[in-house]
């Protein structure tokens, strides 16, 4: 029996979502520590963060991969989560790299 290899552009179409989070991901790791650090946190403070949300990825990165294998839509397993997460990917961003907005005045 022969398999048919997956096209390049359809290959694409399937990391493409990953892109996007690679986008994301550099920037938050390259700038926020030194954002943080100039309102007074700690290095160590924000390394610890850091960390506490990679273990945090550690839990949910397989709770929410199973619970994609599980869910069945006329859209298929993966569009609506994450059509669902881009709002909260976005708040999320946006918060994070403008902290004086959420400090008390």
């Amino acid at each position: 029996m022969m398999v048919e290899p997956i096209r390049a552009l359809r290959l694409g179409a399937f990391a493409s979502p990953a892109f996007t989070i690679a986008a994301l991901g550099l920037p938050i790791s390259i700038f926020l520590p030194p954002l943080y650090a100039e309102l007074g946190i700690s290095l160590t403070v924000i390394g610890m963060i850091f960390m506490l949300t990679r273990v945090f990825d550690v839990i949910t990165d397989p709770l929410f991969g199973w619970l994609g294998d599980k869910l069945e839509t006329r859209w298929g397993r993966r569009r609506p989560a994450i059509i669902a997460a881009v709002p909260f990917l976005g708040a999320g961003v946006y918060f994070a790299f403008s902290p004086a907005n959420l400090l008390p005045r």
